[in-house]
């Protein structure tokens, strides 16, 4: 259903979330999808987006 730009996309948001599950971080084919999708802004953008979501969720749910 979804387009592989909006794939590489929820994979980042996954990846990136997982990293305080003590995950590897995001791997690097997760990079190279998203690179091939989007430039540096979109992907600045789109971590920080990640970062957010992530804040928010941890402070909803009082802490890590």
């Amino acid at each position: 259903m979804f387009t592989e730009a909006e794939q590489a996309a929820l994979a980042l948001a996954e990846e990136g979330t997982r990293l305080a599950d003590a995950h590897h971080g995001v791997s690097d084919e997760t990079w190279a999808q998203v690179r091939r999708h989007y430039d540096d802004d979109q992907i600045a953008a789109l971590v920080s987006l990640v970062a957010m979501i992530n804040a928010a969720n941890r402070l909803g749910r009082g802490g890590p």
